[in-house]
């Protein structure tokens, strides 16, 4: 059996109108992403695995660049004053 490798990868990116997060097919062109085919709005799961991942490494963790850190994410659970909307 001969394994076929996809053209254009699938991976996340994020609408830069809308700042909605879309998993599904894409491809490089003059500097920017575009998808090809289906694309999946994936914004309610990628948070979901951002504060479980957080919650795994005890509320916060580090994102590396080049070997060193450069972005650290941290999570904590807001009481219901907190999360009131004005």
């Amino acid at each position: 059996m001969t394994t076929k490798t996809a053209k254009h990868p699938f991976m996340l990116a994020m609408s830069p109108i809308t700042k909605k997060i879309f998993a599904g097919r894409l491809r490089q062109r003059d500097g920017y992403a575009e998808a090809v085919g289906r694309r999946h709005d994936v914004t309610s799961s990628f948070h979901a695995c951002v504060i479980q991942f957080a919650d795994a490494h005890g509320g916060s963790y580090t994102i590396n660049e080049n070997g060193k850190p450069a972005f650290e994410v941290s999570v904590r659970k807001l009481d219901a004053q907190e999360g009131a909307q004005p």
